[in-house]
């Protein structure tokens, strides 16, 4: 894969000298898992959020590539490799380590908050959101500016996708 094979930039990050280093794999892919669940669950009589979701996450992925391309970076230090149980099944045993910038775990769990339409559930996401976010830059999976910048490119993406969601309908 490309990203992989070449050269980023090593950052020097302010903020994760002062979080421990862990594995926190499982948590995170729990939360990870029980926020789409939790979202699946609301669909059911919501499609239109559904589509919005789809809409925003194509929309978000596709600024990632972007991004990922415009900005080449190395992975913090102390790097711990995060096992996804599910995921691991697609990629086999190739580890993806330089799409770093921005987060894609948690800017898609900022989508998922903003595409909760009942407050109590949105909270809770964006508190789902706020674990995951800071459980990846204790295991330096990311960068805190790679977790920082997902929020305003998840919500630029939830924005326009409600903007072609109003159109297409």
């Amino acid at each position: 894969m490309y990203l992989e094979q070449r050269k980023g930039i090593q950052l020097n990050d302010l903020f994760l000298p002062y979080l421990p280093v862990k594995d926190l794999s499982l948590a995170i892919f729990i939360c990870i898992w029980l926020n789409v669940l939790l979202f699946i669950s609301t669909i059911a009589k919501q499609p239109q959020t559904a589509l919005l979701f789809l809409w925003g996450y194509l929309i978000m992925n596709i600024l990632r590539i972007i991004t990922m391309y415009a900005v080449p970076l190395e992975p913090p230090k102390d790097l711990i490799v995060l096992m996804d149980p599910i995921s691991n099944h697609f990629y086999g045993k190739t580890f993806i380590t330089k799409d770093l910038f921005f987060s894609g775990h948690t800017s898609t769990m900022f989508l998922l908050s903003f595409c909760f339409t009942n407050k109590a559930l949105k909270y809770f996401s964006l508190l789902i959101t706020m674990a995951v976010a800071i459980m990846v830059l204790i295991q330096r999976v990311h960068y805190s500016i790679d977790v920082i910048a997902a929020l305003p490119f998840s919500y630029f993406a939830y924005k326009l996708a409600l903007l072609v969601q109003k159109k297409s309908f």
